[in-house]
């Protein structure tokens, strides 16, 4: 069997297998999952707050930053032993990506609680670097568009004005185990976009009152880490740095049934 029909085959496997849910936030409920334990908020120079009850999209807000050194994580921990994780589903209106401080933002999983060197899986909204040796008056004065990438991969390659709304649903594939207890087989994870647009975050607009205001697309790659043995997710996260705007709607993390 060709690798292509060996991983069309993890796909349809995947697709068809019974899952439970162990995580499913609604971020308008943020405040508490904090207290509860659920999510661990750290950073330098950052707000994060849940919206106001009149504001229709909900969610809860996170604003980074005056300059590069700015930062955040909002972190979820899978416990001791981790979790397998086959399927992700994601909602997020991104409001800002400050070019000047190279502001971006990402979210994903990571097989140790270290994120920014232990991610495996990652979704990132970024603006792509200057040319080299373009000039800096030149390149500051030039808005570049904002990348949408998959583990590295381009996704999207301008997502349109910001705000813009993204939602998001992936399959991961972890392949087989084998005798050493090495992992055999692609480790694939199979990423399914939407990008809508949104003239005003207080009255958001929907794809069928503003033609050509959404895109879709789908994205096959590896996992991020192929140099490092690891059969479980240890944490999710969102990931900022820089000055960034984000809003959080919705994030759901399953496993399969049986695990």
């Amino acid at each position: 069997m060709g690798s292509t029909e060996a991983i069309d085959c993890q796909e349809a496997e995947l697709s068809a297998r019974p899952s439970r849910t162990v995580l499913d936030q609604n971020f308008s409920r943020l405040e508490s999952s904090i207290e509860e334990g659920i999510w661990e908020a750290d950073g330098h120079d950052f707000a994060l707050y849940v919206s106001e009850p009149h504001e229709p999209e909900g969610g809860a807000v996170l604003v980074s930053g005056e300059d590069q050194k700015s930062w955040a994580e909002i972190v979820h921990s899978f416990g001791t032993s981790g979790e397998r994780v086959t399927r992700i589903s994601a909602s997020i209106i991104c409001e800002l990506l400050d070019q000047e401080s190279l502001g971006r933002f990402s979210m994903g999983l990571a097989y140790n609680e270290d994120i920014e060197e232990c991610s495996f899986f990652s979704v990132t909204l970024k603006r792509p670097m200057p040319d080299a040796g373009e000039e800096c008056d030149v390149a500051a004065a030039v808005i570049r568009p904002v990348e949408l990438r998959v583990n590295g991969e381009l996704a999207c390659s301008d997502v349109g004005k910001l705000p813009v709304r993204l939602d998001v649903e992936a399959d991961l594939s972890w392949g087989s185990i084998g005798g050493e207890g090495e992992p055999s087989g692609a480790r694939i994870v199979n990423v399914r976009h939407q990008l809508t647009q949104v003239t005003d975050v207080a009255t958001e607009t929907s794809a069928s009152t503003r033609p050509g205001a959404s895109a879709s697309g789908e994205t096959q790659t590896g996992f991020y880490t192929t140099g490092v043995k690891f059969d479980t997710a240890m944490a999710a996260y969102f990931r900022t740095v820089g000055v960034v705007k984000v809003r959080f709607l919705r994030f759901c993390c399953c496993v399969p049934a049986t695990s």
